[in-house]
């Protein structure tokens, strides 16, 4: 089966659920996009709800859906150029202009050493810096994102020990990750 087609059936999946959920389908179809998405995979998405039975549903990139939540918000983002930053897997930096009727995506810069896939190796890392890191993935991801709710959080270390890692640990392992991100929205 070709990606076109997986995706298609995929999406006539949620518009069901979603249509179900709403009683009735959708009048309008906005599908937001990674803002660096270019032409190439943007007309294979718009293939595969076409296939899906969406029409001409409205593509719209993530940087711009942002833009349209702040000025919905109250923002004054009219006729100024900001910078929106998505911190994911990786970390995308997005140049917005308003244009007063929406806005253009100026520029767009990836950094997947910047995002949360390297967050986790960092903290990995700095739990097993003799090695033996890759193990520690998953209880490193669980343990930066307990510190979302909590000061610190016991995470299995390498050898079954249990270690104490808190906001200081964690600043300290993702000073790499920050800077590749902060050099990336610059």
């Amino acid at each position: 089966m070709r990606k076109v087609e997986l995706v298609a059936a995929l999406l006539r999946v949620a518009l069901a659920a979603a249509a179900q959920a709403a009683g009735s389908r959708a009048a309008v179809l906005r599908v937001v996009t990674a803002g660096s998405w270019g032409p190439r995979r943007r007309a294979a998405l718009r293939t595969a709800l076409q296939r899906a039975g969406a029409g001409d549903a409205e593509l719209v990139a993530a940087p711009v859906a942002v833009g349209w939540h702040l000025l919905a918000g109250g923002a004054e983002l009219a006729e100024r150029a900001f910078v929106v930053c998505d911190l994911g897997a990786g970390f995308t930096a997005t140049v917005l202009a308003g244009t007063g009727g929406g806005f253009d995506v100026l520029a767009s810069v990836d950094a997947a050493d910047g995002g949360g896939d390297a967050l986790d190796a960092a903290v990995a890392e700095f739990l097993a810096p003799s090695g033996g890191a890759a193990e520690l993935l998953v209880p490193a991801r669980l343990a930066k994102e307990a510190l979302s709710v909590t000061q610190t959080a016991l995470v299995p270390g390498p050898s079954g020990e249990q270690i104490v890692f808190g906001l200081p640990q964690l600043r300290q392992a993702a000073a790499g990750v920050v800077d590749a991100a902060v050099a990336a929205a610059v």
